[in-house]
């Protein structure tokens, strides 16, 4: 690629997706047909199907591609850092390995990023979502900009594309591969959002439900306090969360208030000792 066309890495992490990973590639391929300087990262996430093998195959037919093997499946934030380890060209971009994703949208997202002079660009879907998750997208994107502060409609989409000295810079920790534009951001990086195609699922079983949302809710918070607080500050919140459990308990044993209003101060203070405990964990691992 040129100085106007950056060279690029496209991280693909993908776990069980044999059904579908061939036609994946060969969009892949035929979208970046005569891109010597481009490369495909393969994360095998600890599939338990044929897809490890069939990435092995398509690695000895073309130089670009490269596959990792994950021991386990250890989620999306493992892989994505596992990928940008063996990123070394200008761009990084990230995509799902499921089909869903247009290959062409990487090279219309890093031309954008060129122009515009930004860090990283994240696609933005249509609302036409073929998972039928409309309404809950909606209202968890909402939530998710009223807590970040950031004018991003698709946080989550997969389709990013970034400059890999940014990429570097993060540190992702199981559940952080959600909010990777937030955590550029707070590095400092600038982000814009682009619109990007949206299809159906070519093969593979999708791995998304509505408790995807709440443990996505729980991460959230967790990465909201982990770029608001110190680690000492962490654990102060644990101590003090289970001061105000163990002060409900008193209320209803020494009888100083109602039993509901001892039980929800307790209730209170194990959330809070949960939450800062699971923050601290995350931000330390």
């Amino acid at each position: 690629m040129t100085e106007k066309n950056p060279s690029i890495s496209v991280v693909i992490p993908v776990f069980n997706e044999s059904g579908g990973i061939i036609n994946v590639a060969d969009e892949l391929f035929k979208t970046f047909v005569g891109i010597g300087s481009a490369r495909f990262i393969f994360i095998d996430d600890g599939s338990t199907d044929r897809t490890g093998e069939i990435l092995d195959g398509l690695a000895k037919k073309d130089r670009r591609v490269i596959v990792v093997h994950m021991n386990k499946n250890g989620g999306k934030a493992l892989a994505y850092m596992e990928g940008f380890k063996h990123s070394n060209t200008e761009l990084t971009a990230t995509m799902d390995g499921d089909g869903q994703d247009n290959p062409a949208d990487i090279l219309n997202l890093a031309a954008l990023l060129q122009e515009r002079g930004v860090d990283a660009i994240i696609g933005q879907k249509s609302w036409k979502n073929p998972g039928g998750y409309n309404l809950m997208s909606k209202i968890s994107n909402a939530v998710v900009r009223a807590v970040t502060g950031m004018d991003l409609t698709d946080m989550n989409c997969p389709l990013r594309v970034m400059r890999t000295e940014a990429v570097k810079d993060l540190n992702l920790k199981p559940g952080m591969d959600r909010f990777i534009p937030w955590l550029l951001a707070a590095n400092g990086r600038k982000i814009a959002q682009a619109p990007v195609d949206n299809r159906p699922r070519i093969g593979g079983k999708s791995h998304f439900g509505v408790g995807k949302y709440l443990v996505a809710f729980r991460d959230m918070l967790a990465v909201k306090m982990i770029l608001g607080t110190t680690k000492q500050q962490r654990r102060l919140a644990v101590e003090a969360g289970a001061l105000v459990a163990g002060g409900g308990l008193a209320m209803i044993a020494f009888k100083l208030a109602g039993f509901h209003a001892g039980l929800a101060v307790s209730l209170i203070g194990v959330l809070m000792t949960a939450m800062a405990a699971y923050a601290d964990r995350m931000g330390s691992s």
